[in-house]
């Protein structure tokens, strides 16, 4: 963070994390379309640059599991990452846990984007945007 930003109120720091500091792609994606409006603190945007894993590290409550849904949601709305467009890996302790919390708990994705179709057990994937190339598979182990 810029040290000019240390001194501004954290409204206005938020603010210009959302702003400024999020890659273009990232903002594009997040663009206001018709969905639940969350509004992210700032130590639940994801950092800018090209980086290749994000690890939030935080007690409970915090909201790391809003915070993870809406980025792979902002991400499967986004730029497609390959020819056959997004591929994403939902991986939790157990497939139950994946399921409860990632995806149909009061953060998962579901809360984050209600228009993702939910297939559990699907042949190809388990979760699927409409109308984007993107599909989500859970894993995890079958039992504790």
């Amino acid at each position: 963070m810029s040290p000019s930003l240390w001194r501004l109120p954290p409204d206005e720091v938020r603010k210009a994390l959302v702003l400024g500091a999020l890659a273009a792609q990232a903002r594009a994606a997040l663009a206001p379309i018709a969905l639940p409006t969350w509004t992210p603190e700032a130590h639940q945007i994801p950092p800018p640059g090209d980086w290749l894993y994000w690890l939030l590290v935080a007690g409970r409550g915090a909201g790391k599991t809003a915070a993870g849904a809406h980025y792979v949601d902002a991400h499967a709305r986004g730029p497609a990452c390959t020819p056959d467009g997004h591929r994403i890996a939902i991986i939790a302790p157990t497939r139950q846990d994946a399921k409860n919390v990632c995806v149909v708990g009061e953060t998962g994705l579901l809360a984050a984007n209600p228009a993702i179709v939910f297939r559990p057990g699907g042949k190809t994937a388990d979760l699927v945007w409409p109308g984007r190339r993107a599909v989500a598979s859970l894993f995890g182990a079958y039992t504790p």
